[in-house]
């Protein structure tokens, strides 16, 4: 038994060396200037206690904190997912959700609000033992936090006795905290690390560089928050299971102002309304505020991104928005919405109820576009609708889809009524094997190829399907004529069926066989349920087909499970990242016909393999990221090919100062070893260990050291100068595509190197072909060329000159009325054809967006060339002409908005 110092667990950097921060919330460590906090327990609520023992590989350890926490409903991993709008297959549900909710969970952090409540807190006794005393009933999180070690054990019920705890070794996170634009380091920043399933909060400050390092902790799934006055706070998650020391740099934006305002159809100020924002992009969330009495608004503190804004008046009857970012004022012109009514008939005449009618376009912010369903009468109303011209679908039970596209700008004021014409369908229930109905499944007509082909039975993929509704009665198809034709029905839980059917055909009782079924758990070695593990699920006679289901996860708890499978033989695999390699396990299975198996999967401790990573003179080099992939060749790797093999931050250990490196926990028996630095890139065929391969090592179980050699990058070379000779400060940008060698999806390369001398030396870390090049200085015209390389050969673009270009600023006016149409929506679009040999020069931007007060848009960095000019409004060109050489201002008038 032996006595350690007890320490605390958030560690700053300071001059290179690890200091431990004080472990009283709100002390500090008069060294550093760096306080590290961890919360009080409170008081006891109940009289209920847990005793155990820690140990490590050597016995009982003494003086380790112990503590009992327990998430609630204000706890960060508690808090309610949204519902997305799309989802992506490679996505966990925990990213989603965090992709979705990462501005306010960041928010919630910086206030130090969404923390597990720590209900009672000790330190293990001289034999290792303690008691944590006052609980309530229930379930626990234990922690076990040493200065050498950590563990972690969920589910433990309060008044249980002699829990053991496994204190293993942990790992450190560390990194720096720089500003996204400067990338310089920001001094004194907050980082906050987040156990994501138990909501543990682990704090520090950065020190004067912007380092912080905090640890041990036990693995698991983390998320990483940051944040500085001036600095919106930020969120960081990557999809790895954390149990070895990493690495990772944090990017902060500078907090900005968006402001903006809202004007009536009249052009007056719109006070009172509430104006919603939201990112331009597929995740985030919706802010609000509200416009003053001068019609204006700002919404503060937000990163410089693009955005859009919006506002409802009362009772939704005029609509607004705006594309805008911090370095542009957004202006809002309200418009009077609209509602699409009318009625839906057949052939004969007589009204149709049911009836889909759904916009294909015009949804608001984070928000779906309308649909209705006609009423008894074959009756509509479809809005509000914000834009003047909408495509709309109509589809109704054995009727023929249609989709029109419709101007409302007045000039009607009838309804708008439509027609569809009648098809050939099936109807019928939908049920399982015990009878009862399968709402909300797809069914689809079309033909069955021997190849495992559905082409479908219409052109139009609308005509061909229907759904279950909660009865399981279903119409599916509308076909041009009657025949025979497969009736297709997958969904998740049920073996797939496919079976003949005549066209049409009524009464119709498809029944769903749920099949054989498997469930399970994954744990890791010491039998710790680990959640958001990969699942695959593959039929061992076709190994390379799709996984059944394609994606599956474990849940919070480590389980999974999975229905709808054909007796057979199967491979059940788990996988999942940690840094520097990727766990792996797998079963064969011999499932009986509806048969139900369970499975326990565990993660194996995994063997160590160590290495150094050295130049072509063996000297050994630091910071080299270092990556195991599983290997194309072994069975599994082709099953797991949406893993990348790209040897970033936190999927890769980093060498040190003697470029040394650890890889820990590998489990396949093969992997590939792949490695890169800014700078340079492996040579396998001079690395030693494993057998070389085009870009990585192969190294197989039985080694237990390798040395990776790496080589100078090729480098991309160019000096840009004005037409006078002069250097210019600027970007050079690479960007190619193409597939990684091992397991891994389409990825885009690409690199850029900022330089105020206008000197560049871009490394390239990987041979292509060919190259897309882009040089860009403020000012001056944007230069492209596609550039042919040599592998492992520098490429010189020698002295590019750029030449000068000029602002040009357009004006839209009423052409009734000569007034600017101040916020109005357009887009105008530039072109010109002007080479500088051997480059085009690139593009003129864009635009696409409303107008500011003055009606006005300007463009900066445009050719003192013939420029030709189109302007849209309402998807339909108003406007075009000619921008002469001289010219910096552009008059174009239009037709007001409606007219």
């Amino acid at each position: 038994m032996r006595a350690r110092k007890m320490g605390w667990w958030a560690v700053a950097v300071l001059c290179g060396l690890s200091v431990a921060c004080a472990s009283l919330e709100g002390a500090t460590s008069a060294s550093m200037g760096t306080r590290s906090t961890r919360p009080l327990p409170s008081a006891p609520l109940g009289s209920l206690r847990i005793t155990g023992v820690v140990r490590d590989a050597r016995g009982p350890v003494a003086g380790v904190e112990l503590s009992a926490t327990r998430v609630d409903s204000d706890s960060l991993s508690q808090r309610p997912c949204p519902e997305p709008l799309t989802s992506r297959p490679l996505e966990t549900p925990m990213e989603r959700c965090f992709l979705d909710l990462a501005d306010s969970n960041a928010r919630l952090v910086e206030a130090r609000a969404g923390e597990a409540p720590l209900f009672a807190r000790t330190v293990t006794a001289a034999d290792g033992s303690f008691v944590l005393e006052g609980l309530p009933p229930g379930a626990f999180t234990l922690w076990a936090l040493g200065d050498t070690g950590a563990a972690v054990r969920t589910q433990v019920q309060a008044g249980s006795e002699a829990v053991a705890m496994s204190l293993g070794e942990g790992f450190f996170l560390s990194g720096a905290v720089v500003d996204e634009d400067a990338r310089t380091p920001i001094s004194g920043a907050w980082v906050t690390v987040v156990h994501e399933s138990a909501s543990r909060f682990f704090r520090v400050l950065a020190d004067d560089q912007g380092r912080f390092r905090i640890g041990p902790l036990p693995p698991g799934r983390y998320l990483k928050f940051a944040g500085a006055e001036g600095w919106v706070p930020g969120a960081f998650r990557e999809d790895v299971w954390l149990n070895s020391d990493v690495d990772v740099t944090l990017d902060l934006y500078r907090k900005q102002r968006l402001e903006g305002v809202v004007l009536t159809p009249e052009k007056r100020p719109a006070s009172g309304l509430t104006v919603q924002l939201r990112r331009n992009s597929e995740y985030g969330e919706t802010v609000t505020t509200r416009s003053d009495a001068q019609g204006r608004f700002a919404f503060d503190g937000i990163p410089a991104k693009e955005y859009t804004v919006w506002a409802w008046s009362d009772g939704q009857t005029a609509y607004g928005d705006s594309r805008g970012e911090p370095s542009r004022s957004a202006v809002i012109q309200m418009r009077p919405s609209t509602f699409l009514e009318g009625t839906v008939r057949n052939e004969q005449g007589q009204p149709l109820s049911g009836v889909r009618v759904q916009a294909l376009s015009g949804g608001v912010g984070d928000g779906l576009p309308p649909e209705t369903v006609t009423d008894g009468a074959g009756h509509y109303r479809l809005g509000p609708l914000i834009r003047t011209s909408v495509d709309i679908s109509l589809k109704g039970d054995h009727h023929h889809a249609r989709h029109e596209q419709l101007l409302l700008d007045g000039a009607r004021t009838g309804p708008w009524d439509f027609t569809l014409t009648s098809g050939q369908s099936v109807d019928g229930i939908l049920a399982d094997n015990d009878g009862k109905p399968v709402p909300g499944v797809y069914l689809s007509l079309g033909t069955a190829l021997a190849s495992g082909g559905f082409p479908l039975a219409a052109t139009n993929f609308e005509d061909a399907f229907g759904r279950s509704d909660e009865a399981g009665r279903f119409v599916a198809g509308a076909l041009d004529a009657a025949g025979k034709w497969d009736l297709l029905v997958e969904t998740q839980g049920f073996i797939p069926l496919t079976r003949p059917v005549q066209v049409p055909s009524t009464g119709v009782r498809v029944v769903l066989d749920r099949g054989a079924s498997v469930s399970g758990t994954v744990t890791d070695a010491t039998g710790q349920p680990l959640p958001e593990v990969r699942i695959g699920l593959w039929d061992s006679a076709a190994p390379g087909s799709r996984p059944l289901p394609d994606y599956l996860f474990t849940d919070s708890h480590g389980a999974f499970s999975l229905s709808g499978l054909k007796a057979g033989r199967y491979v059940l695999e788990a996988w999942q990242r940690t840094p520097g390699s990727v766990q792996w396990v797998s079963q064969t299975l011999d499932v009986k016909e509806r048969a139900h198996t369970n499975v326990a999967l565990r993660f194996e401790e995994g063997r160590t393999l160590r290495g150094m990573t050295t130049d072509a003179a063996g000297q050994p080099l630091a910071g080299v990221h270092v990556q195991a992939c599983l290997s194309q060749e072994d069975s599994s790797a082709g099953r797991v090919r949406e893993l990348s093999c790209v040897a970033s931050e936190e999927d890769s250990v980093r060498s040190g100062p003697d470029g040394r490196f650890t890889l820990k926990h590998l489990t396949a028996p093969v992997y590939q070893l792949v490695a890169r630095r800014e700078d340079l890139r492996l040579n396998p065929s001079r690395s030693q260990g494993g057998t070389p391969g085009p870009l990585s090592l192969r190294v197989a179980a039985g080694a237990d050291s390798v040395r990776l050699v790496l080589e100078p990058a090729p480098r991309l070379r160019a000096q840009i100068v004005d037409q006078n000779g002069a250097p210019l400060p600027g970007t050079l940008r690479v960007r190619e595509t193409e597939i990684v060698a091992c397991p891994g999806p389409f990825y885009v390369f690409q690199a850029e190197q900022h330089r105020a001398d206008g000197r560049f030396a871009l490394p390239l870390t990987e041979d292509r072909q060919t190259w897309h090049v882009t040089v860009k200085a403020k000012g001056f015209l944007g230069l492209e060329q596609y550039v042919e390389a040599s592998p492992g050969q520098d490429i010189d673009l020698g002295t590019v000159k750029l030449l000068r270009g000029r602002k040009v600023r357009f004006v839209i006016l009423d052409e009734a009325t000569r007034a600017p149409l101040a916020g109005a929506r357009v887009s105008i679009e530039l072109s010109h054809r002007l080479d500088v040999w051997p480059y085009e020069v690139a593009m003129p931007p864009s635009f696409d967006g409303n107008l500011d007060k003055a009606g006005a848009v300007e463009f900066e960095d445009l050719a003192i060339y013939p420029i030709h000019f189109e302007v849209k409004m309402d998807g339909r060109l108003r406007g075009e002409g000619l921008v002469d050489t001289r010219q910096d201002v552009v008059t174009v008038t239009l037709p007001a908005p409606g007219h």
